[in-house]
């Protein structure tokens, strides 16, 4: 009994996102879904509204990074969670343009499955001008939703 009940608050408890969503990023998630919407034609999937984003102090392995996604291939969508390093959100990235950048990014990996990329893209390792991505913003933003046209 003590074991199934143990294995029962595993289950319940590894169901739960540990993450929560930081508030202050809710309008990255609105523009995002705002752009998906107009330019794909299509409604945004629920789960994406789930998906939660949040600081952390550096990511260990990984500290050039300047936010990561934490994703699991279909059909475990839920788990999908981005963390954005507070330092770099103070300092390297410090203005509206280049963290809706980074943010959209990190929604092309977690919620588009996108992979890194050379060309034009959003979607490239290392994050744009922020200057670039203000005057080709609707072509990134087209490159970015392509592959759900």
């Amino acid at each position: 009994m003590k074991k199934i009940v143990l294995l029962l608050f595993v289950l319940v408890a590894t169901s739960c996102s540990s993450i929560a969503n930081n508030k202050m990023f809710d309008r990255f998630k609105d523009r995002f879904a705002e752009d998906y919407e107009r330019i794909t034609g299509k409604v945004i999937e629920d789960w994406f509204w789930d998906i939660p984003i949040n600081f952390v102090k550096e990511h260990k392995g990984n500290e050039d990074a300047l936010g990561v996604c934490h994703w699991h291939k279909k059909p475990f969508e839920n788990f999908n969670y981005i963390t954005i390093n507070l330092r770099d959100w103070n300092t390297t990235i410090a203005n509206e343009i280049s963290r809706e950048i980074v943010v959209f990014h990190e929604l092309g990996h977690c919620y588009l499955y996108r992979e890194h990329t050379e060309d034009f893209s959003i979607m490239r390792k290392y994050v744009m001008r922020h200057n670039t991505y203000f005057w080709n913003r609707e072509r990134l933003l087209k490159e970015l939703f392509k592959e759900v046209e």
